[in-house]
């Protein structure tokens, strides 16, 4: 193919409106144009509809050339073949990105793909970046130089660069990965995660989903709205769905599991660990209004004699999630609540005093079957982190935070606070 000197970059609406002049000067329009799957995809071939049969043209064997803005000459050497044979690597640029939603990593947020710039260089054809203005639209439908006479200064493009977005592709063969590796989307908080994943089409989801690894999987589904979560569950299956609870806090799971169907519920509490399945039966034994149904059942417990410095020795060995460490609970000889501290006053404390010269003089706590008001108005008056809970004699059963209060005012619209 005769190449151009130095770099042209055009669209890929343009492409697909300039008909292919082939051999004999019969005209056709281009089908398909498929690239690699590289981080910077190189067209390999294009695919045309010659007297009724589907045809692989390669790129090498066309020549392209610009006549004036926006119309180009469109040349083929040869007829080229009838397999597509060797295709599962490739990306279908038309049908795998045109008008799809992507993930822009950059933003943070989904978007849809209105165009698809491309530039041509000596070593051939390669997909540079997505267009995703309504310029791109424009364009798409033949106004846009017309529209520029009105609106010049705003009709503006907006790329994103290849590399700056992940694309999941659905195949036969399962998810074909596009550009950054999904790595890159685990560098975003699981709730921006959670916001993208909720706004793509099922397939996408699934894609995501199963690149990003189970332990991601857990913290993503656990910022999602209820609806979503039970969405996804529903499809993953009973053993993959109880595979990742498993995963999760009792009370997130306790949660999740309510608003299952009550059948699909039991097959996914019968599938998980048999600990961990008890944890939630016991949660959902609780009213929505009382402070167990709010309660996580994963705290910091020491005896009240051990030293700050042991503590912290313990938290730096086992590493906990950080939202268990907000304070630590110190038990007496009898195993009942001797001291509340919050891990800030725990890490400024003389190294050697124990749990139980710490803390507020005056114990505070909620009962298991308290309403979930109550607790509200302990963390609101006391200016605390974090609250013990108590059963009827006395146990340490859980703890409420205030993130498990911040986060039930925003899933469920602050109902169960009011009770």
């Amino acid at each position: 193919m005769s190449q151009p000197t130095g770099t042209r970059s055009f669209f890929l609406s343009y492409l697909l409106e300039t008909p292919l002049v082939l051999p004999d000067g019969s005209k056709v329009k281009l089908r398909e144009v498929w690239a690699t799957t590289d981080d910077t995809p190189r067209v390999s071939f294009v695919t045309v509809k010659i007297r009724g049969e589907i045809r692989r043209i390669l790129w090498d064997d066309l020549e392209l050339r610009k006549i004036d803005s926006g119309r180009y000459a469109f040349k083929a050497r040869s007829l080229g073949t009838l397999t597509l044979s060797g295709t599962d690597d490739l990306i279908q640029i038309r049908k795998h990105l045109l008008d799809r939603q992507i993930v822009d990593l950059d933003g943070a947020k989904v978007v849809r793909v209105n165009d698809v710039r491309l530039a041509h260089v000596r070593d051939g054809l390669f997909l540079v970046a997505v267009d995703v203005s309504f310029t791109a639209l424009l364009r798409r439908l033949g106004t846009e130089l017309m529209a520029r006479r009105f609106f010049a200064d705003k009709l503006l493009p907006r790329y994103i660069p290849w590399s700056e977005v992940q694309a999941f592709v659905p195949s036969t063969g399962g998810a074909v990965r596009l550009a950054s590796s999904a790595e890159r989307l685990k560098t975003l908080h699981p709730s921006e995660l959670a916001d993208i994943i909720e706004n793509l089409d099922i397939a996408t989801q699934a894609a995501i989903l199963d690149a990003l690894g189970e332990d991601s999987v857990a913290d993503v589904i656990e910022e999602m709205e209820p609806d979503a979560q039970v969405s996804i569950l529903s499809r993953m299956g009973v053993e993959k769905a109880a595979e990742l609870l498993d995963q999760m806090d009792a009370d997130e799971v306790a949660d999740i599991i309510e608003d299952l169907p009550p059948e699909q519920a039991e097959q996914i509490l019968r599938e998980m660990e048999a600990n961990a399945s008890a944890e939630v039966r016991e949660l959902l034994e609780y009213k929505d209004d009382q402070v167990g149904s709010l309660m996580s059942t994963e705290f910091l417990s020491f005896s009240d004699t051990t030293s700050a410095h042991d503590i912290l020795q313990a938290i730096r060995r086992d590493r906990p999630e950080p939202k268990h460490t907000l304070a630590v609970f110190g038990l007496d000889d009898r195993n009942r609540l001797a001291a509340v501290v919050p891990l800030t006053e725990l890490v400024m404390a003389d190294p050697a005093v124990p749990l139980s010269d710490l803390g507020m003089e005056r114990l505070v706590w909620v009962r298991d079957d308290a309403p979930i008001s109550s607790v509200v108005e302990i963390l609101g008056r006391y200016r605390s982190l974090a609250v013990p809970v108590l059963d009827e004699h006395d146990h340490l059963v859980g703890a409420v935070t205030v993130d498990d209060v911040l986060g039930d005012l925003l899933k469920a619209g602050g109902k169960r606070l009011r009770g």
